[in-house]
């Protein structure tokens, strides 16, 4: 393709050099002339054939280092691959995506945004769950803690009624038992002190009477031998029960004892 230009550029130049070349006139001679006048002549028209084609052959020159120029210009240069990653490294050449694809992205499902709904559903729901067992445990545990509260606080008043009375009662370890195991130490002193009135009352030692004082009692032992441990064992009982004394299971053992060692000596 490029041969066929140059050809044409070259009849196009040829095609304009004849009509722009500037023409000479044909001279005539006259038969007066003289040779050496028509030599100068042709001489001088030689001359300015040559100066036109100089001219000619030089604007040819300069075009054809122009059609080469473009030639080299155009030529096809191969990019080496080190300077092609060089090129596709370069953040100049890395455009941004379109604002179309972005919203693509926006709707894909994400995986992960799946998988933290889905746990959030299930920690949400543990909650729940353990929330409603709380509270269930909470009614539940305070319902069986007054029912048994209740029925303490039953067997607690039952025993009472029946300690009271003293002529017929027989229970008094089962009784003495159950306040201990309450640790109701001020209970168990009660328990003793009562046995011991029905056991002076069943050997005829005092008469007991349902409106009778302690220290009635302590009056009908006077002269006797029972006296002094017996007033003993009645200020313990006074103290803790109608003084609310509180004491301890080891001070309730040192009055236990003094109660467990009278009974031994009425026997």
């Amino acid at each position: 393709m490029m041969q066929y230009w140059n050809k044409f550029l070259m009849i196009v130049c040829c095609f304009a050099y004849l009509m722009m070349a500037p023409r000479v006139e044909a001279q005539t001679f006259s038969n007066d002339t003289s040779l050496a006048e028509i030599e100068t002549a042709f001489e001088n028209d030689t001359a300015t054939y040559a100066e036109t084609d100089v001219a000619k052959i030089e604007e040819e020159q300069e075009e054809t280092s122009l059609i080469a120029s473009e030639d080299t210009i155009l030529e096809h240069r191969a990019i080496a691959n080190s300077s092609w990653e060089k090129i596709k490294n370069d953040k100049a050449f890395t455009y941004k995506k379109s604002n179309t694809t972005v919203k693509r992205t926006s709707k894909s499902i994400n995986p992960g945004k799946l998988f933290s709904a889905a746990m959030f559903k299930v920690i949400m729901f543990l909650l729940v769950i353990s929330l409603a067992i709380f509270i269930l445990y909470i009614i539940l545990r305070d319902s069986t803690f007054n029912y048994f509260k209740r029925n303490k606080n039953e067997n607690k008043s039952n025993i009472h009624e029946d300690i009271e009375n003293i002529e017929t009662f027989t229970a008094w370890e089962q009784a003495l038992q159950h306040a201990l195991a309450a640790k109701d130490y001020r209970l168990a002193t009660r328990i003793l002190y009562l046995e011991v009135l029905q056991k002076l009352s069943e050997r005829g030692i005092i008469q007991y009477s349902k409106n009778g004082t302690n220290w009635d009692y302590v009056s009908q032992l006077f002269q006797t031998q029972y006296l002094q441990n017996f007033t003993q064992l009645t200020h313990y009982f006074d103290r803790v029960w109608y003084g609310y004394t509180t004491i301890n299971e080891f001070q309730y053992k040192t009055v236990e004892n003094a109660f467990v060692n009278f009974k031994k000596e009425i026997e």
